[in-house]
């Protein structure tokens, strides 16, 4: 390797090191072959990057994205300053910050099919908000906004899409901020003077963004139309129809979408522009002024997105355009070849297209060289992170167009500290062309021992010759060839483990913490993974594949090289080969259940009536790990039994232990139990200082995102709550998920779940009350089909209760009287969003405030989130409203409660936000609940007709 290639590659790692994107697991086959190939070449050319940017997962774009980063070869990334944690989940019980976790996931994997880039803020989504103020707030305006200039000063791009215009046509408060806060960003990321500290602890100092534009997508007003549903032949469809495969990657928000044919497009109103005279500026020469008409209509219109633009002013600046130039004749032979089927020439050419292009790096490597550290503009050293970006580009074409297969093959996917695993990495050089030197060199976090394994190098291949050296000292790889490389990868007992970074320190309600220490993690999706590989190939005209029976065609590259995420390879008998990604996880995962309990408490006190806590014990140690476990509950409870050993001799062992929790003198209010086990034989066997283990994790594992561990502390938070129901048999049929069934068990209520074949049946004789779950006409279609048999069993007595659903509820006609969710024929369900709204009872004597607890409006305190969705808009007179809310400077709404006679029983609405407020152990919400299911149709009935 030359001086200037050593250079080139040193400074090439740094900048991957430094928080470049590097893949976390295996590319899906849009991004394999020609296709990669052809996708890969439309980016070779140029600065074209776009950032747009939303509040949710699913805000963005899809298609513009597409059609920017498919079809343009743009660099296109989506920042979405939040990861969707206040919403509602389709496909499974996580809420909060598992939901985000689960969106999270979905983002990355929607972005691999639109082939765009995945940013994050800090912000937390806390659940509907109706202002921008409210929003911005609660997210501490300086903070989020020093997030976006983060990613903007990083990702420097030259045209920013807000999806949201800022103001009230939004709807969402948080779509609204959005809008707000990237419009002040893009103004203050050209501003050297705000957020200066990001320049010393993130490496990004001021951009100004040539154009921001705002997305139109209430009207056909446009400045600027980009064309979304054209034909890509190279792809098979239209960038609309891949981007309506990558919203349906948002399965957890039920975003399922066709892929509609024809035209389409996406309307843009520009907004703004950083210009000198119509040029492009930065730092402080930065104005924001109005671009001329004629360049409003063409999305890269009045911004130089040339290679060479950059080199403006700075030493050498003809020689880097003079290289640069080579360069793009060599880039332009590539395409016309490649495009020709003449995959030998293309390949001679690209390989040619990287050599001017290291020289172009290295002049500006110099230029970079002399600039001051901390300097108040971005000058060459931003140029030289985009030209080596640019070159790991060329790279990664050539290897793809050359036919190097590359994979890291990790022996386990969960890695547990202080154990070893066996690590394989894999090169096949599938194409035409012979490797000359194969090299490779692992990564993994600091502190972890690697070791090569013997034998260093094994090769694969229906040929003789194989595993020979070459000139440069190398294995040499001919056509055909897998070579292996096998390493032992041991992580020090106390590694840290696959927590999500932004979740390692606690936040706030409104606000992640990212850790100070690691600055490069800041913005991204996740962690990069605990073990990849750089696979260093080189081509050389002097070794010739023997199997052609003619010379290759001469071919000389530099050292090529690619980082590779390391990953279980499985076999299902099933399905086939699967993948997953590594994780590193605690040799024994502790978790405890339920994760909230609620004590009923009488006028004398907690009845000494035991409870059971169930701690679930996995373990995953190679070694087997012997310990003790314990429930630490504290003052005024006592534990049975009080300690518990536990011996795993191998991983994948588990162990359910249940104490028994009896109160003895308990405060009123809330408690904590807490699990500890307590290990005395470490993960690598043997003897060792004991370790306490106080957490456990669930792998959310759904098929159409990466898993990942969701770490969660081994605490049940504990309510004592003043609290009684009747002697009623509740049966509770589940929606989309929530707790209802196991609040009313712990409350004393005799409840059990009723499926779809019990209601078809109609054999609920034995039951007084039946409670719909959340959603349940919208995610069970089997039980929609039979709401005839709900309605029957309230006409012959019993009472249901409805807890919210959406637009179904109202359209399917589900209720037994008329009902609506839409305000003046618009859809839009009035629901009231600060949790601390106030309350009031419209009709304070009403049977359900006051039997069998006493509603007061402290019940209605320490709400979170929210107090309710989907309350309806309108009802039969048949309904009785019993409670309003009022969210600040709107009028009082009624419709969160309601109440109707049907038949002999009783009808029940309610969109108060139950399924949130019981497993947060509200105790308010549990009485609530109790008067719910206890309300008597006599009693009701005696109430109105005292009333009239």
């Amino acid at each position: 390797m030359t001086p200037t290639t050593r250079t080139f590659h040193t400074l090439l790692f740094a900048v991957l090191l430094g928080g470049g994107a590097l893949p976390t697991h295996a590319q899906v086959p849009l991004d394999r072959g020609v296709v990669g190939t052809e996708l890969g070449l439309r980016g070779l050319d140029g600065f074209k990057r776009v950032l747009l940017v939303g509040a949710h997962p699913d805000d963005e774009d899809t298609a513009l994205l597409t059609a920017l980063a498919r079809g343009q070869g743009a660099e296109t990334a989506y920042l979405s300053l939040t990861r969707g944690d206040g919403g509602q989940n389709l496909i499974g019980p996580q809420l909060g910050e598992g939901l985000g976790a689960i969106r999270t996931g979905e983002l990355v994997a929607a972005r691999e099919l639109d082939g765009g880039l995945q940013f994050f803020t800090r912000a937390i989504d806390f659940g509907y908000s109706k202002t921008a103020d409210e929003t911005i707030e609660k997210w501490e305006e300086d903070a989020v906004l020093r997030d976006i200039v983060l990613v903007i000063r990083r990702f420097r791009p030259h045209v920013i899409v807000s999806i949201w215009q800022g103001n009230a046509s939004d709807g969402h408060g948080h779509h609204q901020a959005s809008g707000i806060l990237t419009r002040r960003a893009f103004e203050l990321a050209a501003d050297p003077d705000r957020f200066p500290e990001l320049a010393e602890s993130a490496g990004v100092t001021a951009w100004a963004t040539p154009k921001l534009y705002l997305l139109n997508r209430r009207s056909e007003e446009a400045h600027t139309v980009v064309e979304t549903g054209n034909y890509d032949p190279v792809l098979g469809r239209s960038h609309l129809q891949i981007a309506m495969d990558s919203r349906s990657r948002h399965r957890s928000q039920d975003m399922g979408a066709e892929q509609p044919f024809g035209s389409r497009s996406s309307r843009l109103l520009f907004e703004a522009m950083h210009t000198r005279e119509g040029e492009r500026v930065h730092g402080d020469d930065a104005t924001t002024q109005p671009i001329a008409d004629d360049a409003r209509r063409e999305f890269f219109g009045a911004v130089d997105t040339t290679l060479a633009a950059p080199a403006a002013g700075l030493p050498r600046e003809d020689e880097i355009r003079e290289a640069l130039a080579r360069y793009r004749g060599h880039l332009l032979d590539t395409r016309r070849y490649f495009g020709a089927g003449q995959e030998e020439n293309a390949v001679r050419s690209l390989a040619s297209a990287r050599m001017p292009l290291e020289t172009a790096i290295s002049f500006v490597a110099e230029a970079a060289s002399r600039q001051v550290p901390g300097a108040r503009v971005t000058g060459a050293r931003a140029y030289l992170n985009d030209l080596l970006r640019r070159a790991a580009a060329v790279e990664e074409t050539l290897l793809d167009m050359t036919g190097v297969i590359t994979r890291v093959r990790v022996a386990d996917d969960l890695i547990v500290p202080g154990e070893s695993v066996e690590v394989t990495v894999e090169v096949w050089n599938g194409g035409r062309f012979a490797i000359a030197d194969f090299a490779t060199s692992l990564r993994v976090p600091e502190g972890w021992e690697v070791e090569a394994r013997a034998p260093e190098v094994e090769t694969r291949a229906p040929a003789e010759g194989l595993g020979g050296s070459s000139r440069g000292g190398g294995p040499a790889v001919p056509p055909g060839a897998v070579v292996q490389r096998a390493y032992t990868v041991t992580p020090p007992v106390d590694a840290p483990l696959s927590r999500l970074y932004y979740r390692e320190e606690a936040g706030t309600d409104a606000l992640y913490r990212w850790p100070d220490d690691a600055p490069s993690l800041w913005g991204r999706p996740t962690s990069p993974p605990p073990i990849s590989a750089e696979v260093s190939v080189r081509f050389l005209e002097e070794v010739t594949p023997a199997w052609a029976g003619r010379a290759a065609t001469p071919l000389r590259t530099p050292a090529l090289s690619r980082v590779v995420a390391g990953e279980f390879v499985g076999v299902d008998k099933a399905v086939g080969e699967f993948t997953r990604p590594v994780l590193v996880v605690p040799a024994v995962s502790v978790a405890a259940e339920p994760g909230a309990l609620v004590w009923p408490a009488g006028p004398d006190g907690v009845p000494p009536e035991a409870k059971e806590v169930t701690v679930r014990l996995d373990a995953w140690a190679e070694s087997g790990v012997t310990g003790t476990l314990r429930l630490e509950a504290g003052a005024g409870w006592r534990v049975a039994p009080t300690e518990v050993a536990f011996d795993f001799d191998s991983p994948g062992r588990q162990r359910v232990v249940t104490f028994s929790v009896t109160p003895t003198a308990p405060a009123p209010g809330r408690h904590t139990f807490r699990a500890v086990a307590t290990v005395e034989r470490g993960a690598a066997g043997g003897a060792a200082a004991p370790r306490r283990y106080t957490e456990g994790f669930d792998l959310l594992d759904f098929p159409h995102i990466e898993r990942i561990a969701f770490f969660e502390p081994a605490e049940i938070g504990v309510s004592v709550v003043p609290v009684r129901a009747d002697d009623v048999r509740v049966g509770y049929i589940f929606g989309s998920g929530d707790d209802g069934l196991l609040a009313l068990r712990q409350m004393g209520v005799e409840a059990r779940e009723v499926t779809a074949g019990e209601l078809r049946g109609d054999t609920l004789d034995d039951l007084d009350v039946l409670v719909l779950g959340i959603r349940v006409y919208e995610t069970r279609p089997e039980i929609a089909q039979l709401n005839d048999r709900i309605l029957a069993f309230a006409e012959r007595g019993g009472t249901v209760i409805s807890q919210y659903n959406k637009y179904e509820y109202p359209d399917g006609g589900y209720a037994p009287w008329a009902v609506s969710m839409s305000v003046d024929g618009e859809r839009g369900a009035p629901r009231a969003t600060d949790e601390r709204s106030p309350v009031e009872f419209i009709h304070p004597d009403s049977p359900l405030i006051h039997g069998p607890n006493t509603l007061t409006l402290e019940d209605f305190e320490g709400w979170v989130q929210e107090r309710g969705l989907y309350f309806l808009a309108e009802w039969d007179d048949a309904f009785v409203p019993q409670l309003r809310f009022r969210d600040p400077g709107e009028a009082w709404t009624e419709g969160s409660l309601v109440v109707a006679p049907y038949g002999e029983g009783l009808y029940i609405y309610t969109g108060l936000s139950l399924f949130r407020q019981l497993p947060a152990g509200v105790p308010g919400a549990y009485r609530l609940f109790a008067n719910l299911v206890s309300l008597d149709r006599t009693a009701w009935d005696a109430w109105r007709e005292n009333t009239r």
